[in-house]
């Protein structure tokens, strides 16, 4: 790998100081750890899973472009008698229609205007070849707020889902994927269990998406230190 690779996959994958990683992101060379399409595998990345080219070289693009693949929702046992499920205890239930379009509309406008702020790309509805598609999805997405009951008492949660979030990083021009990253997380109280109500519910949501979209443009920005230093080390 070159040293070129070795810092851009720490400015998109690292942040130790900032993030809390125990040990720098490196590169598995391991052919047996390579992608389906021939990306190799990120080690101790602050996402749970990562791959990158092994030809990586992002210092021709200042623009994204942002794309959606939309949210799969696992599949509940609980369905239309959700109520009687949320008797029994279990904790997976659907998500309905009108919260599946709020959640898309949450998690759009989190990853737009966060991106909108980066320093070194410019956010655009073109491609070209110093555009780069930023596609995301998200994935396996679960509810854990049992549906409303009359006479339901005060519920409180630890967490109100989770969902697992899948970006890739795509040369608009040829399609290419140069990056790709995985992460999972739940929408969780951090501390005490929270209320479940609609305001408390969203916030939790809406929380997750800025996350995920702060990190990924902050990784971004990361590409300007690290194209400095690897031109200075060639």
């Amino acid at each position: 790998m070159t040293r070129r690779l070795g810092h851009l996959a720490v400015a998109l994958l690292a942040g130790s100081a900032l993030w809390g990683c125990a040990a720098q992101p490196t590169i598995n060379t391991d052919a047996t750890q390579r992608s389906h399409d021939g990306l190799y595998a990120i080690d101790n990345s602050i996402v749970d899973q990562a791959w990158v080219r092994g030809d990586l070289d992002l210092s021709g693009y200042n623009k994204i472009k942002l794309e959606s693949s939309g949210i799969q929702y696992r599949p509940t046992k609980a369905g239309a008698n959700s109520r009687m499920a949320a008797r029994r205890g279990e904790t997976d239930f659907p998500v309905q229609q009108e919260n599946r379009d709020r959640l898309l509309q949450i998690v759009a406008e989190a990853f737009t205007q966060e991106l909108a702020k980066a320093e070194r790309f410019q956010l655009t509805d073109e491609t070209g070849s110093d555009v780069l598609i930023v596609r995301g999805q998200l994935l396996d997405v679960v509810s854990h707020v049992p549906p409303e009951t009359p006479g339901r008492g005060d519920v409180y949660l630890d967490e109100i889902g989770a969902a697992t979030l899948a970006i890739e990083i795509i040369d608009s021009e040829s399609n290419t994927v140069l990056l790709r990253a995985v992460d999972r997380r739940a929408a969780e109280s951090h501390g005490m269990p929270i209320p479940s109500n609609t305001a408390t519910n969203w916030s939790e949501v809406r929380r997750l998406a800025q996350f995920w979209a702060r990190l990924l443009r902050q990784r971004l920005d990361g590409l300007a230190e690290a194209l400095s230093l690897s031109e200075s080390a060639i």
